[in-house]
């Protein structure tokens, strides 16, 4: 007589088989099946979102806000390698087109005190040494990396939701310090809850032997990657405080240089939490995803519609005006729906421990909660862009949950998806109406006075 699959007891094998295709099931979701799909849809709206970028990239022709620094910065590195000190009219020679902006110095003396990272600065040069000093020049870099950040978010929220779908729907500081410490935590965490899963005894244990190689991946590697960063200050002689260790009867190769480049960065980050100078666009941490003050990059009046000197408004102007202006600000609908998308995270990591949740507020923390103790120090709201990519990866997850599950019903997806549609619309149109004062477009007065939403005190003027 034959027996049924079920008359013949289960070998080992085949147990073990099973139990580790359970597991592996439960701790790796499977890829949708849509590979194409999978960077197809990423790189187009990648592509969109690099034309927004490079389209009027040039506009305005000015130095605005911190490109006071950054660029002048960046063409010194170009220049001469390290930052040197510029000229009093630096600003006025560059509006005329010239590039020699330094003031005459000589050896040592020529370094320039500065208190930002290399790297950024680098990635400006390079924009300067292939469209020279001018807008096109020094903001060419950052359009660059911010259309790649579309494609890397697109691509990570694929991977944490499982789905093309959302991911098509999400679209150089030291502040990064805190993301390391954050996410080094986080992989331990991750590690004892996959132990846990697997019913490995000693499950903390375990991760906490394994995790013995971490100060290696998150403090030596990073260190020392950051330091070849500033590898041009450390070859040559004329950066700010090269010579500190020497003038210190520090005389060994290799470090005396490394010294000096640390008292280079007790000085800077004294600097930096010290710095409590009123400006009139500071804002709190806290005002942040309200976006009650955003910065104004710059803003120009003339007496048409036409941009250029010939038509700036003179003083005491009482006749039609025309505004243009770049105002750092985010789409509303991203910004204030984070605020809802992120304590709906924190309800499902409390009450459901889902990893992406977690991971999404870490990636928060670690960016925004730094910035609270320090009530007196001068912020910008622009701050915030530090940890904007989880803000939207937080509203993808929610998205994905009203979207509902690959196997519910057609009537459910149905609705998920019209809801989910009407967000993004909504998004779109909103960008589309604050396109004008993030372009630098010029603009009747009045149309530019009907975008500032929220007057409240100096709210967005």
């Amino acid at each position: 007589m034959m027996g049924t699959e079920a008359d013949f007891a289960a070998t080992p094998g085949t147990d073990e088989a099973g139990r580790l295709a359970v597991l592996r099931a439960r701790l790796v979701s499977p890829m949708p099946d849509d590979r194409p799909w999978g960077w197809l849809g990423p790189l187009l709206v990648t592509a969109f979102g690099a034309f927004l970028r490079f389209n009027r990239l040039r506009v305005p022709r000015a130095l605005i806000f911190d490109e006071t620094y950054y660029a002048k910065d960046a063409w010194s590195i170009l220049q001469h390698g390290v930052e040197w000190n510029l000229a009093a009219n630096a600003n006025d020679l560059i509006q005329a087109g010239h590039t020699s902006i330094f003031a005459p110095c000589s050896g040592s003396a020529c370094g320039e005190y500065v208190v930002q990272p290399e790297v950024g600065k680098m990635l400006i040069a390079v924009g300067e040494w292939l469209f020279g000093l001018n807008s096109l020049g020094w903001r060419f870099s950052s359009a660059v990396f911010g259309s790649l950040a579309i494609l890397l978010v697109c691509r990570i929220a694929r991977r944490m939701t499982r789905s093309t779908l959302l991911g098509l729907a999400v679209g150089t500081k030291w502040i990064a310090a805190w993301y390391i410490v954050g996410f080094a935590g986080l992989g331990i965490a991750w590690d004892i809850g996959a132990r846990r899963a697997a019913g490995l005894r000693s499950f903390v244990r375990g991760a906490f032997r394994d995790a013995v190689w971490r100060p290696l991946t998150f403090i030596v590697i990073p260190l020392v990657v950051y330091t070849v960063t500033w590898s041009n200050w450390l070859i040559t002689t004329t950066g700010y405080n090269r010579n500190y260790a020497q003038a210190h009867g520090v005389n060994i190769p290799v470090i005396s240089p490394l010294y000096s480049l640390y008292n280079y960065h007790l000085q800077a980050i004294q600097f930096g939490l010290g710095l409590s100078q009123r400006h009139p666009y500071q804002s709190q941490p806290w005002d942040w995803l309200l976006m009650t003050r955003p910065v104004a990059f710059f803003y120009q009046c003339y007496k048409g519609p036409v941009a250029g000197p010939a038509d700036y408004c003179p003083k005491n102007y009482t006749g039609a005006e025309w505004s243009q202006e770049v105002l750092a600000i985010g789409t509303p609908a991203i910004w204030w729906g984070a605020m809802l998308a992120l304590a709906f995270c924190l309800g499902w990591w409390l009450l459901r421990r889902d990893w992406r949740a977690g991971a999404v507020l870490l990636g928060v923390l670690a960016g925004w909660g730094p910035w609270f103790p320090l009530v007196t120090r001068t912020k910008f709201y622009y701050y915030a862009l530090e940890f904007e990519p989880f803000l939207i990866l937080s509203i993808t997850l929610c998205l994905g949950l009203i979207l509902g599950p690959a196997a519910a019903s057609v009537r459910r997806r149905s609705i998920g998806a019209g809801i989910v549609g009407a967000y993004i619309l909504c998004v779109l149109i909103m960008f589309w109406y604050f396109y004008s004062i993030l372009a630098g477009q010029v603009i009747p007065y009045q149309d530019w006075l009907d975008h500032m939403w929220y007057q409240v005190g100096h709210g967005w003027i």
